[in-house]
């Protein structure tokens, strides 16, 4: 049997953000509902290259 995992991506690229705590608040909702583990991401999670649209 496959886990169940709820993910969330914030477009936000500062912090602290709202947003992230939005995200973060709804997916960990989802995921107690639906019996699965969570995990919430920023964009800026992956890096200056993706934001810049530079090679890092």
């Amino acid at each position: 049997m496959s886990k169940k995992f709820a993910i969330g991506v914030s477009g936000n690229l500062t912090r602290p953000s709202k947003t992230r705590l939005f995200v973060d608040q709804i997916v960990g909702q989802v995921a107690t509902k639906i019996g699965a583990a969570s995990a919430t991401f920023d964009i800026e999670d992956l890096g200056a290259s993706f934001c810049t649209g530079h090679a890092a």
